[in-house]
């Protein structure tokens, strides 16, 4: 009943919502662009893990990192319109400069260099629980401070506020003075890494408070407190990218709203002088499924819901397909190659699984192009477990081109068998478990008048039917997304299906969490010994630390592939993950919607939007919403 009324009033808000914002004339702030971007995200803080692709699409609308991959990966100006090396001889210190642009957080405070710094020092304390703490190696005293080692803390960090427009990193890495090419290519290695969103810069100011009153509320004694976390409260969620986040409710809607504070001076400028589109709407098949059903009737799954929308003239731009749907649009779908893989991790620590050829039958098992059928054909068939677009010895050579297929794509059976004869033909049970596509409460509410299709549990069940033939017993569980952090931490898992989002075009970045000093995970330090973390498969193996020990601070460029190649092959012999297929991105433009472009990392790039007659669209919509209310 609850629900109910929250839904009512969230068409009656919107009613409101449309009326205000389409006056026409001198009031007239831009369009109101209906789309469908992505998924309920369950989180919107960029350090924190991803265990689905789709969030990045947001986090790329809403934040905005230091430098930017262009569609051809070039190294082009983000935050910082500008980068040097500097060699400090009085110190011996190998330095690297950002100058910053001037631009504002979409409050309307400056964003410094200091917004910058406590980003990355939040990502690289000991306590907290992000995979990209590795890709903040390179600077001095990073990896000794995540991981507690001789005492180090955040003050030991080679990072700095030299001003507030001026970003100083001093690297771990001595070099043979300022003229040493290698110093040079740590340069041009890092402002690439810098460009992975996860890296943009946070308020302090707003964390800091948010935790300490969810804190404050969870020990008052008080009623359950609901407010929404910082990280998907639209009024606490402070964005310096080109869009901040309007709206947000699961199973209703999602609101970008323009950062009217992007690159724009607010006393002088247009406000649409750097981002064009006022919004950008994403409504949920949910949010009218209760009222618009005959008593027994299903609704389409999302997929479907969008796309019948889509093709209705009802929104303009589309990215989520299901097979049926994929199928129906594939004359008229544009794709964008991503980052992202969809991964199995397997539990080291359980008894089925310790040992590595085991594991590594399991994973060559499996036909990674059976698979990519059962997404509908719309994405590309890992053939190992770094991605392809992963830059190898720079930007024109392709890393998962460049070595050796660790990965039969049709999958080789007779391998697996003689794999697991090898480790005297074991069995067991294995549970297989895969994220449900919507929240806990969602699913429950609408169960008997959603449909909520996964070709992640058909993936699952595809395994099982392989696995069983090697003499194995498995099962399949699903696991609601606001779990599956808790479920990677507690190692509650045999087998899990996940996003893999490091989004680095430095293979560094894929391989070295699998190495306990670099998981990123939460580490509890002990000032008396060095501390670290396991990944959450639990690997530890001394041979790959040392290699990962050996990359971290190797900047030539061809020793550095050479090496990563190396890696990537002792991981797939020890096979604690293994790489199923690559994300393709894929999308719907109608014909009245100009301006969509994209970068390296296949994310869209809204600032330029155009929509013919979005007086009258957007006159139209309000029309239809208020009627909808009534």
């Amino acid at each position: 009943m609850k629900r109910t009324i929250a839904l009512a009033l969230a068409v009656l808000m919107c009613a409101g919502l449309f009326a205000a914002c389409s006056t026409l004339g001198e009031d007239d702030r831009g369009a109101l662009i209906s789309m469908y971007i992505s998924s309920f995200p369950t989180t919107l803080d960029p350090a924190a893990m991803q265990t689905d692709a789709e969030t990045s699409k947001l986090l790329a609308l809403l934040y905005q990192p230091l430098t930017s991959l262009n569609e051809k990966g070039e190294v082009k100006e983000g935050l910082a319109y500008e980068w040097y090396k500097f060699y400090d001889k009085r110190d011996d210190l190998y330095k690297m400069y950002f100058k910053l642009n001037e631009t504002k957080w979409s409050d309307g405070r400056a964003v410094s260099a200091d917004d910058i710094v406590y980003a990355w020092k939040r990502i690289l304390a000991p306590e907290s629980e992000s995979p990209y703490a590795s890709l903040l190696y390179p600077i001095k005293n990073a990896r000794a401070y995540k991981n507690g080692e001789d005492g180090k803390t955040s003050d030991d960090l080679g990072l700095y506020a030299a001003d507030s427009l001026l970003l100083e990193v001093v690297f771990e890495k001595t070099f043979n003075g300022a003229d040493d090419p290698e110093f040079d290519a740590a340069v041009q290695l890092f402002a690439e890494i810098v460009s992975n969103v996860a890296l943009s810069p946070m308020r302090e100011d707003i964390i800091t408070k948010a935790e300490k009153d969810a804190a404050a509320a969870e020990t008052s004694g008080g009623e359950e407190n609901t407010t929404a976390p910082w990280y998907i409260n639209p009024a606490r969620l402070t964005t310096n990218g080109p869009f901040r986040l309007q709206a947000l409710s699961e199973g209703d809607r999602l609101v970008l709203e323009r950062n009217s504070y992007y690159y724009r001076d607010e006393t002088e400028d247009a406000l649409d002088k750097s981002v064009i589109p006022y919004r950008l709407v994403c409504i949920y098949q949910e949010e009218s499924v209760g009222s618009s059903l005959a008593d027994g009737a299903t609704a389409l799954t999302q997929a479907q819901y969008q796309y019948n929308r889509y093709t209705e003239g009802k929104i303009y731009y589309l990215n989520d397909f299901d097979i049926n749907t994929f199928t129906l649009a594939s004359d008229d779908i544009e794709q964008n190659k991503t980052l992202a893989t969809y991964t199995y991790l397997f539990n080291t620590r359980n008894d089925v699984l310790s040992d590595a050829k085991v594991r590594k039958a399991l994973s060559i098992a499996l036909s990674r192009d059976e698979i990519v059928n059962l997404t509908g054909g719309q994405h590309i068939a890992s053939t190992g477990y770094v991605p392809s677009g992963v830059f190898n010895t720079d930007r024109k050579t392709d890393f998962a081109t460049s070595g050796t297929q660790l990965y039969n794509t049709a999958g080789d059976l007779d391998g697996a068998r003689s794999l697991l004869s090898e480790a005297g033909n074991p069995s067991g049970s294995l549970t297989i478990k895969f994220v449900y596509p919507a929240s806990r409460e969602l699913m429950n509410s609408y169960r008997n008048s959603c449909s909520y299709a996964s070709y992640e549990e058909s993936i699952a069940n595809y395994a099982k039917d392989v696995w069983g033939q090697l003499g194995f017993n498995v099962t399949v569980e699903g696991v609601y997304p606001e779990d599956v952090a808790d479920v990677l931490a507690e190692g509650d898992f045999d087998v899990i299906g996940v996003d893999n989002t490091i989004q680095s075009v430095d293979a560094f970045g894929y391989l070295a969490p699998f190495s306990p000093k670099y998981s990123g995970n939460q580490v509890d330090v002990d000032f008396e010994a060095d501390s670290f973390a396991l990944h959450y498969t639990g690997l530890q193996d001394d041979a790959y630390d040392a290699l990962i020990d050996e990359i971290v601070h190797t900047f030539d460029r061809t020793k550095r592939a050479e090496l990563l190649h190396q890696a990537e092959a002792m991981l797939h012999e020890l096979s604690p993950a293994t790489a199923l297929f690559q994300y393709n991105d894929s999308y719907l433009v109608a014909s009245d919607l100009k301006g969509v472009k994209s970068n390296y990392y296949g994310y869209r790039i809204f600032n330029d939007l155009k929509l013919k007659n979005y007086e009258e669209i957007n006159s139209r919509e309000a029309a239809e919403s208020s009627a909808a209310a009534e």
